[in-house]
Formats: C-alpha cells, structure tokens, sequence
C-alpha cells in the first residue's frame, strides 16, 4: 500500500505589539492541553479554533525564544518551550489533517496530484 505524506507549512508573522505575556501562556497551555490525551478533544474543535489555537502557540513559542535570548536558561524553562512546541505541533497536525480529509472527501486528491506531477507546486 503507498502512503502519501500532506505536509503544510504554516508560516505567521508575529509583530511585535502582540507578543503574548507568559502567563498568558502558560494559562493557554495549562487549558488547552487535554488530559488524558484523546482524540476527540481535537474533534470537538472546530478548524478555526484548531488555527486560533495553533497560532497562539505558536507565537508563545516565539514570544518564549525571544525573551530568552541571551540569558541563560534553566531546564524548567527548556522543558516549558518544549511543552509548547509540542503542543503547537499537534494542533497544527489536527489542523493538517482535517484539511486532507477535507481534500479527499471533496475528491480534488487525485487533481491535485496530477497538477504537483505537472509541476504546479
């Protein structure tokens, strides 16, 4: 069976003005993240939510690098960033998914393979 791999790359640019504070972070993280892990957690959302999300943590991720640049930093503050790297990372994965299935059920998978073979990237 050949299996194909969706990537997509979301780039969002972070100014400076809405930078998120830590603690805002860390109350996202602290809400956000499902316990135990499950599945539908991330069904209940919906794509806009599951975006809202991942762009909040991902600028947390940044906002996090950038007020560490420089200094040092203990393993807590490592292991924190990791947490919302981690985190951001399955929000985009749900995010990805929901956008491949939507793709396939609307059958425009095989169109657009034809046209990323075609060269249409």
């Amino acid at each position: 069976m050949k299996s194909t791999l969706f990537l997509l790359v979301l780039c969002v640019p972070v100014p400076a003005q809405d930078a998120p504070t830590m603690q805002q972070c860390r109350t996202n993280v602290a809400m956000w993240t499902p316990q135990p892990y499950a599945e539908s957690f991330f069904d209940a959302l919906s794509a806009k939510e599951l975006d809202r999300r991942h762009t909040a943590l991902l600028q947390c991720g940044i906002a996090g690098a950038n007020q560490r640049a420089g200094n040092k930093v203990t393993l807590d503050e490592a292991l924190e960033l990791d947490q919302w790297k981690q985190l951001d990372g399955t929000y985009e994965e749900h995010e990805v998914a929901r956008l491949f299935h939507y793709i396939k059920r609307h059958g425009e998978w095989e169109q657009f393979n034809k046209e990323d073979a075609a060269g249409l990237h």
